[in-house]
């Protein structure tokens, strides 16, 4: 596997409808040297469920779950982003 060279980051606050089709549009993009975080923010819908399905499909993405707010999803994120250019 090569060396990841940038990280993708998905916020997500309730959107079950939609989370899987941006989740998916990352996952198909041609380049494939990246990590993909997707952070939820406390959903009250399915978000999260729908996230836990497709990350457990795909090594590459790293689920960061109900933070409180969008600043302490940065915080929480930058701790596990690759600073390896």
């Amino acid at each position: 596997m090569e060396k990841v060279r940038f990280t993708v980051a998905i916020s997500a606050y309730n959107i079950e409808n939609y989370v899987k089709r941006a989740i998916d549009s990352v996952l198909n993009q041609t380049f494939k040297n990246y990590e993909l975080l997707v952070i939820d923010d406390c959903s009250t819908d399915s978000t999260v469920e729908v996230i836990k399905q497709v990350v457990g499909q795909n090594a590459k993405i790293l689920q960061i779950g109900n933070v409180l707010c969008f600043a302490k999803q940065i915080s929480r994120a930058s701790i596990h982003v690759c600073h390896n250019f």
